[in-house]
């Protein structure tokens, strides 16, 4: 029998969002979860799974999580993993498989042309709790929107200004500061 992490979902053909497989499966179950879906990369956004370990062959690494909004560093690591097609195929999650991962994902699904009702019907399905209809994602929102329409996601500053980070010249700094990540 094949276990799945919380909120498990295909995003698109090789690009998967959970929960923490690490926080909520034993090791066996993750190692056939892995190979049932032939995985390759798992990038986590939080720092709740600790040292979860894989089968030989699935790469893991770290990037930041912010709510509810993508930094252009941010941006710019999550693109990469995504454009390096031996990667693929890649599970990215955070602690519930909602919030954070549900701001990547948007992202992920947007720079790959997903339509846009599409992107935010699932923000709300995998992140109901999370993202109730009243709160405020202007910041998201634009963040799509730009890089749908630009090609790059909102200025740090933007950023910046919505997080109310006045102690910090440099959202590099905030970002390393905050987030459980390795910059490798």
């Amino acid at each position: 029998m094949i276990l799945f992490p919380p909120n498990f979902a295909q995003v698109t053909a090789g690009l998967y969002r959970s929960g923490s497989p690490g926080a909520f499966m034993p090791e066996r179950a993750r190692a056939r979860f892995a190979q049932a879906i032939g995985l390759k990369t798992v990038v986590r956004l939080s720092g709740e799974e600790g040292d979860a370990t894989w089968p030989r062959g699935v790469r893991a690494m770290s990037l930041p999580g912010l709510r509810p909004v993508m930094s252009r560093q941010m941006w710019g690591r999550w693109k990469a993993i995504l454009e390096d097609r031996s990667n693929w195929p890649i599970l990215v999650h955070c602690r519930m498989g909602a919030e954070r991962t549900g701001v990547y994902v948007a992202h992920a699904e947007t720079w790959l042309k997903i339509p846009r009702e599409i992107v935010r019907g699932r923000l709300q399905k995998y992140g109901e709790g999370f993202w109730p209809p009243n709160r405020d994602l202007y910041h998201l929102h634009h963040s799509l929107r730009d890089l749908e329409g630009l090609g790059d996601v909102l200025p740090d500053e933007d950023v910046r200004r919505f997080l109310r980070i006045d102690d910090y010249e440099d959202l590099d700094d905030y970002i390393n500061d905050q987030a459980e990540w390795s910059p490798s």
